[in-house]
């Protein structure tokens, strides 16, 4: 929940970047979870119209299909194949498990940073 101060300090900080950018600002939200909860808490709200709000592509995790996960469980199960992938990626669930299940089964999965 927002409190009175908060929406008071915010409204500071959106008039100080207001004149130091002097044009509107865009901001985009690269994950629906981030959108959902700004929303929900009213947030929204609070928002000037000298701020425009876009929503982005989504996160890996959001838009990865289990389609897509389970053809790189096939992959990384191939003798010889290796995926890659963030750690975050390694829990999407497919329709048959996870990448990180499939690395407990001896597929080739490795987490980069």
């Amino acid at each position: 929940m927002v409190m009175q101060g908060d929406s008071v300090l915010l409204a500071s900080l959106l008039q100080h970047l207001d004149e130091a950018v002097g044009r509107p600002m865009r901001i985009m939200e690269v994950c629906g979870t981030h959108t959902h909860s700004f929303f929900r808490h009213g947030l929204h709200h609070l928002v000037p119209p000298e701020l425009q709000l876009i929503s982005g592509p989504g996160c890996p995790v959001c838009v990865t299909s289990q389609a897509d996960i389970d053809g790189f469980i096939s992959l990384a199960e191939e003798q010889g194949g290796i995926v890659a992938t963030f750690g975050d990626m390694m829990r999407v669930p497919g329709s048959r498990g996870s990448l990180s299940q499939a690395r407990a089964s001896g597929a080739s999965v490795e987490v980069v940073y």
